[in-house]
Parts: structure tokens; sequence; C-alpha cells
């Protein structure tokens, strides 16, 4: 009877971590981060994203788009392809908004008219920053060779989708 009784009080704290560890949201400062990058997409004045709010309540591990990591809650996948309208006309890639996500592993920013801006200082040192990203989805935007200097510091990538950009120039990637 008593072993009965202890079973229970434990499978009693299994159940309260679980749930527990549920009500913990995103990392605040990775939720921070995809408000930027909202902002960034619905420059000047999109509507993409209306899910995202920013509030305490709101947690962005169940937002649109985005996967945490179970036990950490940090953002694994970032999925935002086609979120950037057509008639918003090109967005500037600001890499370093990307940043704060260091345990992404799956970004897809695929047709988000996306350009490398010439005030982007630094392109090549921001995206490296990310040196859990398995798999970065760029097709259908309008990146220039510069991207591939940003791409040749990820250690980890192993799937890359470079399709239908403005790939002209060549260059060599150690």
């Amino acid at each position: 009877m008593e072993f009965g009784n202890m079973v229970l009080k434990l499978l009693s704290w299994v159940i309260l971590a679980l749930a527990m560890s549920r009500c913990h949201g995103c990392l605040e400062a990775e939720r921070l981060a995809l408000l930027q990058i909202k902002a960034s997409i619905n420059h000047p004045n999109g509507t993409s994203l209306p899910e995202w709010k920013d509030n305490n309540t709101s947690d962005c591990c169940h937002w649109d788009g985005v996967d945490c990591h179970e036990a950490t809650h940090s953002v694994i996948t970032l999925d935002l392809g086609y979120k950037r309208h057509d008639d918003l006309g090109d967005w500037c890639l600001n890499v370093s908004l990307f940043s704060p996500l260091e345990s992404l592993i799956n970004l897809n920013l695929w047709g988000n008219q996306l350009v490398i801006c010439t005030d982007d200082e630094g392109v090549e040192n921001q995206l490296s920053k990310l040196r859990n990203l398995e798999v970065l989805a760029l097709r259908s935007n309008k990146l220039d060779s510069r991207i591939l200097l940003s791409i040749n510091g990820l250690a980890s990538l192993r799937n890359l989708d470079l399709s239908f950009n403005n790939l002209n120039d060549s260059i060599h990637l150690k």
C-alpha cells in the first residue's frame, strides 16, 4: 500500500511538472526579435502575421510559422515563406534581427522580395551567428552574390535553397 502511495505521489509530481512546463512561453529576447522581424516584414504598412501580438500573454512558440524546442522553449524553426505582400516592394534584409534566435535550425524566407541593402553592414558576420542553422530557404527573392559571403560561415548548414535569385556574379567560397 505504501509503495502505491509513493507511485501516486510521484506520478502527481510528474503531471504537475509537465503542466507547469507548458505554462512557460518562448524566451523574451526571442519574442522581441520576432516582433522586430514582423515589423520589418510589414514595413511600411503591411498586415502580415496578425496573430503575433506584443503582449505578455501571447506565447510566440504558438505563433504561425514558429516552432520551439520542447525543453528550452527556444525558437528552432521560423517559416516566413511568402509573408511579405508584393505591393510593399523590396524587403531589405536586416540579418541582425535574426541574431537573437541562436538555436534556430530551420529558416524559411521564400518569396519575400528580399534584397541586401547597402546600409546593412556586416551581413557576412551577422548570419554566421546562427551556428545551429541547418536549413536555409531563400528561394524566389532578389538576393545577389553578397549573400554567399554570409552563408560561407554557416558550418552546420546542410540544406540551402537560393534558386530564383539574382546570383549573377561568380564568387569563390572557402
